[in-house]
């Protein structure tokens, strides 16, 4: 402890930083994992996007192949109905996929509060640590008028100076 009178106040200045690094490597560590899911999550909707892409460009041939077969649907009844049932197959599979970009979309927006939630409580320890030091500083300058006033008033009344 040093001789001054702030040792104390600057070992517990010194503890809370390292408490508050710490804190702070785990909140970091944990925005690098929620970092990692929605990279995880971005490159799923990416792929999802593609085969939605893929399944559009198949339901655009179809509807070109009805259309172009619309006016011999008496003839050709047997392979519209072909057709009829892979359009409701892949309809199926596109509903599957909305369901699951859907489900995606969610837990997009759940990360997104996690994080929300992480900043605004990193901006709350911040601001508590600011405040604490700003106090601790603040008694600092205290003691060290009350250890001037003391040494003038042992040179007034001629004390020997106090250990």
């Amino acid at each position: 402890m040093s001789g001054g009178g702030n040792g104390v106040d600057i070992g517990a200045v010194y503890h809370l930083l390292v408490e508050v690094a710490e804190t702070v490597n785990g909140h970091t560590q944990t925005l690098n994992q929620h970092t990692q899911t929605l990279n995880q999550h971005t490159q799923i909707l990416n792929e999802h996007t593609l085969i939605l892409n893929e399944h559009t460009l198949i339901l655009n041939q179809h509807t070109r192949s009805i259309n172009e077969l619309s006016h011999s649907v008496d003839q050709h009844r047997d392979k519209l109905n072909e057709q009829s049932v892979a359009i409701n197959t892949l309809s199926r599979n596109v509903n599957e996929q909305r369901v699951v970009l859907n489900e995606h979309t969610l837990l997009l927006h759940a990360h997104d509060r996690k994080l929300d939630d992480l900043t605004h409580g990193q901006a709350s320890l911040r601001q508590a640590v600011t405040e604490y030091h700003a106090s601790v500083l603040g008694h600092g300058i205290l003691i060290s008028e009350l250890d001037r006033r003391v040494r003038r008033i042992e040179d007034h009344l001629h004390l020997p100076p106090a250990a």
